[in-house]
């Protein structure tokens, strides 16, 4: 069910034509499907941490878009 949350970022990626946003929706899904399978004693530790770490990059990564435009 999670991808239903996330089909709609893949449509601002091509509508707006940005690398964060589709940084954004790779590495939220992945990183909880990883952390989540993998290391599921941990999970409600690392999710957040790593989920936090993608919106972090995704920020610096669009600030530099709109920079470079």
């Amino acid at each position: 069910m999670h991808y239903r949350k996330t089909d709609h970022k893949v449509l601002i990626v091509w509508i707006y034509k940005s690398k964060a946003y589709l940084f954004v929706t790779l590495g939220v899904c992945l990183s909880s499907f990883i952390i989540g399978g993998f290391f599921i004693n941990h999970a409600f530790t690392l999710v957040p941490l790593a989920i936090s770490l993608v919106y972090a990059i995704s920020v610096l990564q669009a600030l530099r878009e709109i920079n470079n435009n």
